[in-house]
């Protein structure tokens, strides 16, 4: 719409003709109209991008026909999108020689228009299929799953001296000072020494090439002198570091990070990363592309001085993985698989925004992060950093149920069905409840929000202006709580269709 009003702007009945128009207007035409149709055509690239990532399942059926079956007749998600499939559909710009007449130059721009206005109903029916109906036609909450995980410190077991071998190399050593060294045993397990059994010579060792040590002849000389070789017998511990264990609903850290984490002496001081797999939560086996639309955090044992508030940042910074749940594989290699079984999914993974990197140097703009604050209860359940007299909230989400920690799995454990813990915030979780996203930037990029399953980066700091560190004390902490509200599809067993005809 926006090049047809350019071409009947500039050459209209109202406009000065095209015979007497200079070559630099025309030009200058051409020029708008590309400049609009390459907008045009980034603008759906990025689209693209968005549905590949947020509709997984939708875009591999249809455009890239991974899994189940594009079907016959329209295809509005494949003439929209299947040109980018293979990287950046070719982009032709608006070419016509100014000297031509009038009506060959019209005609040119309105074919060349006719190229680019199919993109736009195909969006809309494409939008419209997603918003309705693979996204559902409303965001009730009880379509949108919420988990609630506990974070852990894990200390992997100790090494079994009996992991080991004895090993023997040799290696160039300063000559000891006396030749008559005694001999030691060779060692059995890791706290005996290693034996070294001196040559008292060189004979080991190349001569060293003087164009390459930088040493002339007698330089070269003096170093062998002062050398021997040896023949050095050590214990070798081949023990292999064991992997976390899977214990739903606990997701568990490296001990190391953990003690960084509650020391200040440590620069890593608040600071935990942690991944979230999909055989860490095999209860929400039954979502596709499950997306996190905000979080909530308590940590027990935290302390942070009045007025301050403890505030807590969830930022990605690994690829993005999405689970498309394949029916065909349920009819083949996954035959008796149960319901929770992760067998029937393919996985597909996603590099870039909203993910941010270890360095920290990315583009905020593209960075997705969730952020929360909350402070301790005061006596009477009263809160002193969220307003006077403001009462406590129970964590997470009182009016919901389903949302309280109660119970054994509290620290200290609580009466069962009473809540385990309250905090003070000002933050309305309702909105969530509802069906809404949160998060603390907007992402201009596709990807606009994080995906369940990857890397995590958890930053606590304390709201002081003079510093995170300030006014806040980690050391008590020996668990942290944590609430994901999820956006996924609601049945991932319906079938779709490329043609939208059900929408």
């Amino acid at each position: 719409k926006m090049i047809d009003e350019e071409i009947t702007k500039a050459f209209g009945d109202d406009s000065v003709s095209f015979e007497q128009s200079s070559k630099e207007k025309r030009l200058l035409i051409g020029t708008q109209i590309s400049s609009m149709a390459l907008q045009l055509h980034i603008t759906t690239r990025q689209l693209c991008q968005s549905y590949a990532y947020q509709t997984t399942r939708f875009y591999q059926q249809c455009v890239v026909g991974s899994i189940g079956s594009k079907g016959v007749g329209g295809n509005p998600l494949d003439a929209l999108c299947g040109g980018f499939l293979e990287g950046t559909a070719y982009f032709r710009p608006f070419q016509k020689d100014p000297d031509v007449s009038i009506d060959e130059f019209v005609d040119y721009a309105k074919t060349y228009v006719e190229g680019l206005e199919t993109m736009f109903p195909q969006a809309s029916i494409v939008e419209k299929c997603v918003s309705e109906n693979v996204w559902g036609k409303s965001s009730s909450a009880q379509d949108q799953p919420f988990l609630s995980l506990t974070i852990r410190p894990w200390t992997p077991p100790a090494c079994d001296p009996s992991q080991g071998y004895v090993r023997k190399s040799v290696r160039v050593f300063e000559t000891p000072p006396s030749d008559d060294i005694p001999t030691s045993i060779d060692p059995t397990v890791p706290d005996q020494p290693p034996r070294i059994d001196y040559w008292f010579n060189t004979s080991c060792m190349d001569l060293v090439d003087e164009a390459e040590s930088g040493l002339d002849a007698n330089q070269t000389a003096e170093w062998l002198s002062k050398r021997t070789c040896a023949t050095v017998t050590e214990w070798f511990n081949n023990c292999t570091s064991e992997p976390p264990p899977v214990r739903p609903p606990n997701i568990y850290v490296d001990d190391r990070a953990w003690a960084a984490f509650k020391s200040k002496s440590n620069p890593e001081f608040g600071k935990l990363p942690f991944e979230l797999k999909p055989e860490m939560i095999p209860y929400a086996s039954r979502y596709n592309e499950i997306l996190l639309r905000g979080f909530a955090v308590y940590l027990p044992g935290a302390t942070v001085t009045a007025p301050l508030t403890i505030d807590s940042q969830l930022q990605p910074t690994g690829q993005m993985l999405h689970r498309v749940y394949d029916q065909s594989r349920v009819e083949t290699e996954c035959q008796g698989e149960d319901d929770n079984s992760l067998c029937p999914y393919r996985n597909f993974s996603f590099v870039g925004a909203p993910s941010a990197s270890a360095t920290g140097k990315d583009d905020e703009e593209q960075v997705i992060s969730y952020r929360m604050y909350y402070c301790n209860t005061g006596e009477n359940d009263l809160c002193s950093c969220s307003g006077t007299g403001t009462l406590a909230k129970t964590v997470f989400y009182r009016e919901n149920p389903q949302r309280v920690l109660s119970g054994e799995s509290c620290a200290p454990p609580s009466e069962p069905g009473a809540p385990c813990y309250k905090y003070c915030t000002q933050l309305d979780f309702k909105s969530l409840e509802a069906g809404d996203m949160q998060q603390h930037k907007n992402s201009f990029g596709p990807y606009n929000f994080a995906s369940l399953f990857t890397t995590y980066f958890l930053e606590v700091r304390s709201s002081s202006p003079m510093g995170g560190d300030r006014g806040i004390d980690l050391t008590g902490v020996e668990q942290i709580e944590l609430g994901l509200w999820l956006n996924t599809h609601a049945d991932i067993r319906t079938p779709i269709r490329c043609d939208m005809k059900t929408c």
